[in-house]
């Protein structure tokens, strides 16, 4: 019997929270039968469990729903016949409404209900956004954006795409279009999740430039030759510049001859300012903001569709956090405490090196923490005698 535990309580209160209840819902498992230890995911007896009880499924499957809401990494692989690996995880998947390959129902992946109430608790949101997503798919259908992808453009082509943007921008002035960029690297293609690119990603080879100025056309050309002259002037047009993880892109294209003119808005950042507490890979951000779908899958067998992807999706995302930045009042916020502090502060001291004297900052670490028991032994000592008797187990 599913969600009869603590993850169908969780389930429970989140349908109740968008108006519904499980009796308004068919529930089915992708696996009728317990498993030993009520262990599936990468057992030996996964694969055959799941073929064993297959036909049961196939059965709810055709019964004509309109809208399939996979719970969890197994409900979505099954679905969706999908494999393992980079760019099939549900944070990658979650809010996207994807048709199944019969042609029979959408469907609609979230994380797991168990998932979130085993500690995953800052993904309630994002949950409760799934589910609604569903049920309006549900009951208006779906229609996603299918943005025009310039896929690596004749030379001539792309120095006239290039050409019409700079025009723009000398007529109207650079505040007038906001270009998304976005770079393509070995290391970018290991590890899908830009949230989680760090130092030791160490590859400074691009192998290509993404880039889009509306919501409806992306574009990717190869990082040779002649392109380079376009992304270049690009990159100096002075317009203000969207990219995703900026403190990976920006240094690798100036290395090779491409630093930004404009204002560089890194809108992984902008997101964090607004949901401090969620993933930061843009795959796991899009479905809040676009209608394309899942495509951080297309890395290994549609390369350049997914670069020409990543630069439109990246240009969707920046318009939408930029909205919310701004209907929320944390536009100023963003642009002081995030913009302007790498721009006056971290990008300058990375430029210049800082030394570090190891040893000093130990003894710091040391005089900081003999500082700061002290400190906590003095605000316990005025704490009014008539509250002791309710002391914290941790101290006030």
């Amino acid at each position: 019997v599913p969600f009869v535990g603590a993850a169908g309580a969780l389930l429970n209160r989140a349908l109740w929270m968008i108006g519904k209840d499980k009796g308004d819902f068919r529930i089915a498992n992708s696996l009728q039968c317990q498993p030993p230890n009520n262990w599936l995911e990468n057992a030996p007896w996964e694969q055959g469990a799941l073929a064993h009880c297959s036909p049961n499924l196939e059965r709810v499957l055709e019964e004509k729903h309109p809208v399939v809401v996979t719970l969890g990494a197994t409900a979505l692989r099954r679905v969706l016949g999908l494999p393992r690996g980079k760019g099939y995880s549900v944070k990658e998947w979650h809010g996207t409404v994807t048709r199944d390959p019969k042609d029979r129902f959408w469907v609609v992946p979230t994380f797991h209900p168990s998932f979130i109430q085993r500690g995953a608790s800052n993904l309630f949101g994002t949950f409760l956004f799934d589910l609604q997503r569903a049920l309006e798919v549900a009951e208006h259908g779906w229609q996603p954006d299918t943005p025009t992808l310039l896929c690596d453009p004749e030379l001539e082509d792309w120095n006239s795409w290039v050409e019409e943007v700079l025009h723009k921008i000398r007529t109207e002035g650079p505040d007038s279009v906001w270009i998304a960029v976005d770079i393509e690297t070995p290391d970018k293609e290991r590890q899908q999740d830009e949230g989680e690119l760090g130092f030791k990603d160490r590859s400074h080879h691009i192998t290509r430039v993404n880039f889009a100025v509306s919501a409806t056309e992306g574009i990717t050309v190869p990082f040779l030759g002649g392109y380079i002259d376009g992304i270049r002037a690009l990159m100096a047009s002075g317009a203000p510049l969207s990219l995703w993880h900026a403190r990976y892109d920006i240094p690798r294209l100036k290395l090779h001859g491409c630093p930004p003119v404009g204002r560089v808005l890194d809108w992984m950042w902008g997101w964090h300012v607004l949901q401090s507490d969620t993933p930061r890979g843009l795959g796991f951000v899009a479905p809040f903001y676009s209608k394309v779908g899942a495509w951080k899958h297309l890395s290994g067998s549609d390369a350049v569709r997914y670069a020409a992807l990543d630069g439109v999706i990246t240009w969707q995302v920046a318009e939408g956090i930029a909205g919310d930045l701004q209907a929320k009042g944390q536009w100023e916020a963003f642009l002081n405490h995030v913009v302007a502090l790498d721009e006056l502060v971290l990008e300058p001291a990375e430029e210049v090196g800082l030394l570090v004297d190891k040893v000093e900052i130990e003894g710091l670490r040391g005089k900081l923490a003999t500082y700061a028991d002290d400190f906590y032994t003095k605000i316990q000592e005025l704490v009014p005698e008539a509250l002791l008797r309710f002391h914290p187990k941790e101290g006030w």
